[in-house]
């Protein structure tokens, strides 16, 4: 009985380090996808994904603490505005008294406008992050266009900020009579999804104006027809995943699905930098088996830390990349 308890164990710890190894990027690379990797830009989202979950006042103030290399720090001062009152800041949990917390910010620099959401920070936006209910939505007032459905928390989260967004949107292009010419959407975790639905609700608002969309550790956020409707209508799309983080494995039902175009991930490691691009997710009866591969028992958490993606890009731009 003992000896057929260890054969089981040992099987499956086998089983889980070959599932592993054929998950884990095997080289660096910049693969097939017409798009090169912009690590620079990537970079740079990561970071201001990890300054949104800042409060106002120490948004500017945290580049310091939160960048480790002399380029990231630059890179992120180059399109931060000078002054705090500059920066919109948009809070739901007062104006919706605790029901929802959004967390956002938005700023111009030049031609472009940033838009960063925060991720999973409190009970709140975890009880967002386990309503797996979806929802239908459409995205445009044609009848024509079929609705898709997508996670209810992450939609609500998203939802209860949208309408003050587009609203200073308007005035922030209409800012010294020049145009925008692009807007930059970028979250972690709950805020990648967060960013992942504004990118579509911006793009089918103004059409004319490209949306670049980052996101890191971001779960799936809607079915194919999201995904699709994304691929489609964002000028440049990155999502961005350490192999290791278990958000990204969820949620694993069929009716989820990952955005697929550019998926750039991350080895397991502190300083192991190959990565690799992916152009497809998972079936979706494989995803407890990759998932119980991937995911590091011992450090779950640690695998989806916001300051790791860009500790990871960091090294992957400054190393020549």
């Amino acid at each position: 009985m003992l000896l057929s308890t260890a054969t089981t164990i040992a099987s499956a710890l086998v089983a889980k380090q070959v599932i592993k190894m054929m998950c884990q990027p095997r080289k660096t690379v910049e693969h097939f996808q017409a798009e090169p990797i912009p690590y620079k830009d990537l970079m740079r989202s990561a970071i201001i994904s990890r300054l949104a979950y800042e409060e106002p006042g120490s948004f500017r103030t945290s580049v310091d603490r939160v960048c480790s290399s002399s380029a990231a720090k630059d890179a992120i001062r180059s399109i931060l505005p000078s002054r705090d009152d500059d920066i919109h800041f948009y809070d739901a949990f007062h104006k919706t008294a605790g029901v929802e917390d959004t967390q956002a910010y938005m700023w111009r620099n030049g031609e472009d406008v940033f838009i960063a959401f925060r991720g999973t920070e409190d009970k709140t936006d975890a009880m967002a992050d386990i309503d797996v209910r979806t929802c239908r939505v459409s995205f445009s007032e044609s009848t024509s266009t079929p609705a898709m459905r997508i996670h209810r928390g992450f939609y609500e989260q998203t939802d209860v900020v949208i309408d003050d967004m587009i609203a200073d949107f308007e005035k922030l292009a209409d800012k010294d009579g020049s145009k925008v010419k692009s807007i930059h959407i970028q979250g972690h975790s709950l805020g990648a999804s967060c960013a992942s639905i504004a990118a579509l609700v911006f793009s089918s608002k103004y059409p004319n104006i490209p949306v670049k969309l980052h996101t890191y550790g971001s779960p799936r956020v809607g079915d194919s027809k999201f995904s699709s409707k994304v691929e489609e209508s964002i000028a440049e799309c990155w999502r961005v995943y350490n192999v290791e983080d278990p958000v990204p494995m969820i949620p694993i039902s069929f009716r989820f699905e990952h955005i697929g175009r550019n998926s750039l991930c991350l080895a397991a490691g502190k300083f192991d930098n190959s990565h690799e691009v992916y152009e497809h997710d998972l079936h979706w009866a494989l995803r407890p088996i990759v998932s119980f591969g991937c995911i590091n028992l011992l450090k779950p958490i640690a695998a989806h830390d916001c300051e790791l993606y860009i500790h990871k890009l960091e090294s992957l731009h400054t190393g020549g990349h």
